[in-house]
């Protein structure tokens, strides 16, 4: 067996070996993941409701200075 046969055989060794520890972690990973995602979704549909209660409350504001202008 040439030196570099050896080098790739003890790599899959490795490899092997360390199979379940990098397996659950990558499953931890997935998990974050969508953990994270959910939380950005949830995160995008608060501030969709605040932009428009942003709008409804300058929209009242507006208003209400018309209405204000008109009484002066």
């Amino acid at each position: 067996m040439s030196l570099g046969k050896i080098e790739q055989y003890i790599k899959e060794l490795e490899a092997i070996k360390n199979y379940d520890k990098i397996k659950a972690e990558r499953d931890s990973l997935i998990a974050r993941g969508r953990e994270l995602e959910e939380a950005v979704s949830h995160l995008s549909s608060r501030v969709k409701e605040l932009e428009e209660l942003r709008v409804l409350v300058e929209d009242k504001t507006l208003k209400e200075a018309e209405e204000n202008f008109l009484k002066a």
